[in-house]
C-alpha cells in the first residue's frame, strides 16, 4: 500500500486526528499554517503526518527539561514531582518505582509530556509499577495531551499504558512488560504512533482476560515499524471500533489469539507478520475490515482453525498458513464474508483448508493441500479459483453444497483422496483451460439440480473411475473455444449421466474410454445427451460409444463421430439423429434401440 490511507479508511479520520492537534497548539503559533493540510478521500503519506507531528511539537510552548535519576534498585522516583513542579520533558535514568495518572478532568495537567530514557536502552531505563498490580503504570485522561514515550520500560501494574478521551501517544524504542491485564489500552479517540514496540505479557500473575495491545471506541493507531507482542493469555491485539495500519515486521508468539477484530474495526498492514503458537486461532474477525496486501502473513505452531471471519470484509495477499494436522478444525473458515484471496498456501489441516459458509470469495494462486478434509469447502456460497493448485487432500478437492457456485479457471486439481469436485444440491460449477486428473474417485461428482460447463479443459479419471459422473436433474455442457478440451477415463465410462439428467457435448470435444468396460457416454433413466457436429465420442475396443439405459434421449447431430449406440433391452432408448442436406449420422446402432432420423 503506497503512503499513509490513514489506516485504510475514510481520509477525515486524518482531519480529526490533525484538528485534535491543532486544538492543542497555543494561539501564539496559529498565526503559521501546518506543513500540509489534509482533505476528505485524499490519501495522506506518511512523511507529511510525521513532518506535521513534529511541527506540532515545535509549537507547544517552552519545553522545560530535567532529568531524575532513580537509581538502578527499583526504589527510586522523582517523575510525579517533575511533572508537579512544571516540567514537561523527564529524562529518566535507571528504575523509577511510581504510578502516573494525569487526567484533565482533576486539574490542570500539561499539554505535551516527553518520557525519555537516559541511555537510549529501555533494558536501562524503567518506570516499574508501585501499586501491587492494582493501578496503570502510565494513565492519561481527558485534556488532549500529547504524551512521546522514548527508550523505555514500562513494567507491571494491572494495566501499563492507558489512555482515554482524545489521548495523543507517540512511543519509539520501547516495551511494556509484566502486566496483570492489560499492556496498552488505547480507548476513548485516542490516537497512537509506534516504532520498534514492544508487549510482553510474560507475567506469571496475569489473569485469563491478558492483552497486550487493546484497542476500543474509536481509537486509531499507526505502526510505523516493527510491533513485536508476545505471551498474553486471551488476545495480543485487540480492537473494537478501532483502527489499525502496521509497518515493517509484526511478531505475535504465544498469545491465545494474536489478532481480534471485533465489530466495527478495520486491520490493515503492509508489514510482515509472523504468527506461531496461538490457542485460540491466530486471526479472528467479526464484524470488521481485515486487510494485508504489501506485505506477508506466516501462520505456523497454532491448532485448529487459524482465520476466522464472520460478516467481515477480508482483502489477503501473500498468507502461508501450516496447521498441526491433528485438531478436526477448518484451518482458514469465512462465514457471511466477502473476501478477496491472493497468493495462499494452507496446508496441513485437521480437517478442510479453506471452508466457505454463505460468503462470496474471488481467490487467485492458492496451494490447498495435505488436509485431512478438502481443499475448498463451500456452502451457499459463490467463489471463483484461479491461478491455483488443489492436490493431495484427503477428502474432496473441491466440494460444493447447496446452491454454491465455482468458477474454476487456470488451475489444477489432482491426487485428492476421493472426487476433484463434488457437488451436490443446485450448484453451478464452471470449469475453463483447467486440469482434473489422478483423483482416486471421480474427476467430477455432481447432481441434483446442478450445472456443469467445462471450456478447454482437461477433465481424466483414474482407472476403474468416471470422468464425470452427473446425477438427479444434472446438467452438463461441454464445449471447446482457444483451447482443447478431453474428457476420458480407462476401465469405465468416461462420462455418465443418470436419473433424468442431461448434457450437450459441443463441436471440437474429445470424449473417450480405453482398456474395458467402458462407453465414452452412458445416459439413463430418461436423461438426454445432445453430440453436436464436430464432437468425437470413443469408447474401448469392447464397448460402443454411446450407451443408453430406461428411457434415455440420444441426439447426435450430422459431422459428429460416433462410432455405436448401445441401447439396454428394455426397448425405451430412442437415438435421434439429426441430418444436413440429406445426410445422417451413420454410427452403428443397437437393435433395441428406437431409431429417428430428422
Amino acid at each position: 500500500m503506497k503512503g499513509l490511507e490513514l489506516l485504510g479508511l475514510n481520509k477525515t479520520l486524518v482531519n480529526c486526528t490533525i484538528c485534535l492537534f491543532l486544538g492543542l497548539v497555543p494561539i501564539s503559533a496559529m498565526g503559521q499554517s501546518m506543513p500540509y493540510t489534509f482533505s476528505a478521500n485524499t490519501a495522506a503519506k506518511a512523511s507529511e503526518v510525521n513532518e506535521n507531528f513534529t511541527y506540532l511539537l515545535e509549537r507547544f510552548g517552552v519545553i522545560r527539561e530535567t532529568t531524575v535519576n532513580c537509581g538502578t534498585s527499583g526504589t527510586g522516583s522523582g517523575i510525579n514531582s517533575a511533572i508537579q513542579n512544571g516540567y514537561n520533558s523527564i529524562v529518566i535514568n535507571g528504575i523509577c518505582k511510581e504510578n502516573i495518572k494525569l487526567d484533565g478532568t482533576e486539574g490542570n495537567i500539561p499539554r505535551l509530556l516527553k518520557l525519555r530514557g537516559a541511555n537510549n536502552d529501555a533494558s536501562q531505563d524503567k518506570i516499574i509499577d508501585n501499586s501491587g498490580y492494582t493501578e496503570h503504570v502510565l494513565a492519561f485522561n481527558y485534556g488532549g495531551m500529547l504524551v512521546t514515550i522514548d527508550n523505555l520500560t514500562i513494567s507491571g501494574g494491572d494495566r501499563g499504558i492507558t489512555t482515554w478521551m482524545n489521548i495523543n501517544l507517540r512511543i519509539r524504542n520501547s516495551k511494556v512488560e509484566g502486566y496483570k491485564n492489560r499492556g496498552i489500552t488505547l480507548q476513548g479517540g485516542s490516537v497512537m504512533e509506534g516504532e520498534n514496540l514492544t508487549i510482553d505479557g510474560s507475567y506469571s500473575g496475569a489473569t485469563t482476560e491478558e492483552q497486550g495491545l487493546r484497542m476500543w471506541g474509536g481509537a486509531v493507531a499507526l505502526i510505523r515499524e516493527n510491533l513485536t507482542i508476545t505471551n498474553n493469555q486471551k488476545y495480543g491485539l485487540t480492537m473494537w471500533l478501532s483502527d489499525i495500519e502496521t509497518y515493517g515486521n509484526v511478531i505475535l508468539t504465544g498469545n491465545g489469539r494474536a489478532i481480534n477484530v471485533g465489530k466495527g474495526a478495520a486491520f490493515t498492514s503492509d508489514a510482515n507478520i509472523t504468527i506461531s503458537g496461538s490457542t485460540d486461532r491466530a486471526i479472528s474477525v467479526s464484524q470488521g475490515l481485515f486487510e494485508t496486501w504489501g506485505g506477508t502473513i506466516s501462520i505456523t505452531n497454532t491448532s485448529g482453525n487459524i482465520f476466522n471471519a464472520w460478516m467481515s470484509n477480508i482483502r489477503i495477499n501473500n498468507l502461508t498458513a501450516i496447521g498441526d494436522g491433528s485438531t478436526a478444525e477448518n484451518l482458514m473458515q469465512l462465514d457471511y464474508s466477502v473476501s478477496y484471496l491472493k497468493n495462499l498456501s494452507l496446508s496441513n489441516s485437521g480437517k478442510n483448508g479453506l471452508q466457505l459458509n454463505n460468503s462470496e470469495s474471488s481467490i487467485d494462486n492458492l496451494t490447498s493441500n495435505n488436509n485431512k478434509g478438502d481443499g475448498i469447502s463451500a456452502w451457499r456460497s459463490r467463489i471463483s479459483v484461479k491461478n491455483s493448485l488443489i492436490s493431495g487432500n484427503l477428502d474432496d478437492g473441491i466440494e460444493l453444497n447447496s446452491g454454491s457456485s465455482l468458477s474454476l479457471e487456470s488451475s489444477t486439481i489432482s491426487t485428492n483422496s476421493d472426487d476433484g469436485i463434488e457437488a451436490y444440491e443446485n450448484n453451478y460449477i464452471q470449469v475453463i483451460d483447467s486440469t482434473i486428473s489422478n483423483n482416486n474417485s471421480e474427476a467430477i461428482a455432481y447432481g441434483e439440480g446442478s450445472f456443469l460447463r467445462i471450456k478447454d479443459s482437461t477433465i481424466s479419471g483414474v482407472s476403474g473411475e468416471n470422468a464425470i459422473s452427473g446425477s438427479d436433474n444434472a446438467i452438463l455442457k461441454i464445449t471447446e473455444d482457444s483451447g482443447s478440451t478431453v474428457i476420458s477415463t480407462t476401465n469405465n465410462v468416461s462420462i455418465r449421466l443418470s436419473h433424468n439428467s442431461s448434457g450437450q457435448i459441443r463441436s471440437g470435444v474429445q470424449v473417450t474410454s480405453t482398456g474395458t468396460n467402458g462407453y465414452g457416454v452412458q445416459i439413463s433413466t430418461g436423461g438426454l445427451i445432445n453430440i453436436e457436429s464436430g464432437a468425437t465420442i470413443t469408447g474401448d475396443s469392447n464397448y460402443g460409444s454411446i450407451d443408453g439405459i430406461l428411457g434415455a434421449k440420444i441426439d447426435i447431430d450430422y459431422g459428429a463421430t460416433v462410432q455405436s449406440v448401445v441401447c439396454a433391452s428394455d426397448n425405451q432408448t430412442i437415438v435421434i439423429l439429426n441430418g444436413s442436406s440429406g445426410n445422417y449420422p451413420s454410427p452403428t446402432i443397437g437393435a433395441n434401440c428406437i431409431t429417428v432420423k430428422h
